[in-house]
């Protein structure tokens, strides 16, 4: 009789485990996605960000087998667009652009919804979202250092333009150029992608952009860039130097990712993990990519989860430095 009910519960836990295997195939990611996937992109129609993962949306669709509706929800430091994605249901439906400075350093001057990477799931890097300090070409400056000249002669009389408002990576990078040169700049704050027709128009000195938005009229003769930000020259953008050549120690890098709701289930995660890596290292974006001097550089979940945290202890250094710090 006991040998029997050994034979039973061993069948019982066997079923039970094939149960729970059958579940992990056909749960979840079984059939996702069943709708067409939403991606929310916290900047505005128009802008850099916008223009990368539209394109991008349009490769992973394909792979995917269903439409992505991109929707743009632009505000502060692209806060108000991170919250949404990170507020809907965590089925995979709803994602999400974000980039290191909404989710690292906002949280670090205002109370949000989120504190940093632990409170999302991230699905995948894409790409690094190389910026470049530029002037309209009509200008009499052709290098850092003659715009820096005119700033000392000039306090607060020059104006940079800047999208995405204050508080972003861009301000960053001009706030800390300004600290370490002790240059004292108009900074004038635009929503994304603005600062350019300003610039076009003649409304701002100079702007801090980013390449993928620049290129264009760069390569029309409109625009002359004096420097790129960051750790290393953008591809097609080999002539221009950094900043750090420059003798400037400004390195922070603006790079983009997609992220879901905290919860989202593992094994729809992994699908769009996949499928953005796919696209990222697709030949296609690749060109899209060195036609704007957009770094492309792939990364999964676990290393972009150790960039985000190494940066937050950088940008943690930047607001105490620049005084930004949220009061307590």
């Amino acid at each position: 009789m006991l040998h029997r009910r050994i034979i039973r519960l061993c069948m019982t836990i066997g079923l039970l485990v094939a149960l729970a295997t059958l579940a992990a195939v056909t749960g979840p990611a079984a059939g996702y996605p069943t709708k067409p996937v939403t991606l929310i992109i916290p900047f505005k129609a128009g802008s850099a960000p916008d223009t990368t993962f539209r394109f991008l949306a349009e490769l992973v669709e394909k792979d995917l087998g269903q439409k992505i509706v991109v929707m743009n929800r632009p505000g502060p430091g692209g806060t108000i667009g991170v919250s949404e994605v990170l507020q809907a249901r965590p089925d995979g439906h709803t994602i999400g652009m974000a980039a290191v400075a909404v989710v690292v350093l906002q949280p670090l001057l205002q109370d949000l919804p989120f504190k940093g990477p632990d409170d999302m799931t991230l699905i995948a890097q894409t790409n690094e979202a190389q910026t470049a300090l530029a002037v309209n070409a009509s200008s009499p400056w052709k290098t850092v250092d003659e715009f820096l000249a005119e700033a000392r002669r000039r306090p607060g009389q020059l104006s940079v333009g800047l999208g995405g408002g204050f508080h972003t990576i861009l301000h960053v990078q001009i706030a800390l150029l300004e600290k370490q040169t002790g240059v004292r700049l108009n900074v004038v704050p635009f929503d994304a992608g603005a600062q350019l027709p300003a610039l076009l128009g003649g409304s701002v000195d100079a702007v801090v952009g980013q390449t993928v938005l620049l290129s264009p009229h760069v390569k029309a003769g409109k625009v002359r860039p004096l420097a790129q930000v960051g750790v290393r020259r953008a591809r097609g953008w080999e002539g221009i130097p950094t900043l750090k050549e420059l003798g400037h120690d400004i390195t922070v890098t603006a790079y983009e990712f997609v992220i879901a709701p905290k919860g989202t289930p593992k094994p729809v995660a992994d699908k769009l993990s996949a499928a953005f890596k796919k696209a990222s290292e697709s030949p296609a974006f690749r060109e899209f990519g060195d036609r704007r001097g957009l770094e492309i550089r792939p990364l999964g979940p676990a290393d972009l989860t150790e960039r985000l945290r190494v940066d937050a202890k950088v940008y943690r250094q930047v607001v105490e430095e620049l005084g930004w710090a949220k009061k307590k």
